[in-house]
């Protein structure tokens, strides 16, 4: 049996914790945006700086965007890159979310 050292926890423990918890969230809709964006721009044969160019950011926050790095970008920023691509943004109504998380509709 291998001792663990004092307070240690497993990551399925740690996961349990509400703060662990939304940060791994987070880390999987920044890996999920940055994957859709990259498939998008091969898709639309679109190097950075064209894409940067016709949604007018800057190349940097292209880049961001597609290693998972991209901390405060704009509703609308993202909304023109993405629509330069294809796809939209698409909020789902409070009352569905709110019956996805009770399990009952």
């Amino acid at each position: 049996m291998i001792n663990k050292p004092k307070g240690y926890k497993s990551p399925l423990e740690r996961i349990k914790d509400p703060a662990v918890r939304r940060r791994v969230d987070e880390k999987k809709r920044d890996i999920y945006l940055s994957t859709l964006l990259i498939e998008e721009m091969k898709k639309h044969r679109l190097s950075v700086r064209k894409l940067a160019d016709r949604a007018h950011v800057s190349p940097s926050t292209i880049q961001s965007i597609r290693s998972g790095e991209a901390e405060n970008i704009g509703l609308g920023k993202l909304e023109r890159i993405l629509g330069l691509v294809g796809r939209t943004i698409d909020f789902p109504p409070i009352g569905d979310m709110a019956s996805d998380t009770t399990g009952s509709k």
